[in-house]
């Protein structure tokens, strides 16, 4: 099992999106457990550069047990954002939930490059026809 990324992620899975979906924002939710700049990374950056109109997130990771330095590539990337998780306000929590992974990268490079709520989250959800579902 797992997930299978294409060898070329911009003809592969980027390009498509923004030219054929005409998508301008991408957000990921997945990644590798190493901190290095790699060639996914790379294929990231080189995707941004030649389209600087399209804005990447990538999560950070959920390795942040293991501590400094547990970013997993492709958050490593250089011209996106990489987003860690937040506590929400009605956790007993401050800052970082322990799973929300941390930089530095391998390379010494900050990240997350920004933080986003990623516990104790509401949301709507499809309910039966004509009942109402609606947020905690």
């Amino acid at each position: 099992g797992g997930l299978a990324l294409p060898t070329n992620m911009i003809t592969g899975f980027l390009k498509p999106m923004h030219d054929t979906a005409q998508a301008r924002i991408h957000s990921a939710s997945w990644g590798s457990n190493t901190a290095s700049y790699t060639y996914t990374s790379y294929q990231f950056d080189l995707f941004v550069y030649e389209n600087p109109n399209h804005l990447v997130l990538i999560a950070a990771g959920n390795s942040g047990r293991n501590g400094l330095g547990s970013v997993g590539s492709p958050a490593t990337f250089k011209n996106g954002l990489a987003v860690g998780a937040s506590c929400s306000p009605d956790t007993n929590e401050n800052g970082s939930p322990q799973f929300s992974s941390l930089g530095p990268t391998a390379d010494g490079r900050l990240k997350p490059d920004i933080m986003a709520p990623g516990v104790s989250i509401n949301s709507a959800s499809a309910g039966p026809s004509g009942s109402s579902q609606k947020c905690a």
